[in-house]
């Protein structure tokens, strides 16, 4: 299934990457709230985090490393990734319709 990355950081390089050619329409404080989420998981992984959309509007949250990252712990991620899931399943359920409607035209949503 195809993806679109809405927002990235990696952890060793400091660096934090905002899709604003295809999310420019998205309100700031969600921005800010995606920018916060990808930059704490990419720190607590110790690795890159990165939050997106699959092609039916669902919302992914994924994490890796550079192969021989000694820092990396995936099954840690994986935990870490699922806690943040849960812990912000409104927010993410939330994107996901905002991504439906204003992207899908509203296809995928169940009224």
């Amino acid at each position: 299934m195809k993806k679109t990355v809405l927002s990235a950081a990696n952890f060793h390089l400091h660096k934090h990457y905002y899709n604003e050619d295809d999310f420019a329409a998205l309100p700031a404080d969600v921005k800010k709230e995606v920018k916060q989420i990808v930059i704490y998981i990419a720190e607590k992984v110790r690795g890159t985090a990165c939050v997106g959309f699959y092609e039916d509007g669902n919302v992914y949250i994924e994490s890796c490393a550079d192969e021989g990252d000694l820092d990396y712990d995936p099954i840690g991620a994986k935990l870490e990734i699922d806690r943040m899931a849960k812990k912000r399943r409104q927010f993410f359920n939330a994107l996901s319709v905002w991504y439906k409607v204003f992207r899908l035209g509203g296809k995928g949503l169940k009224l």
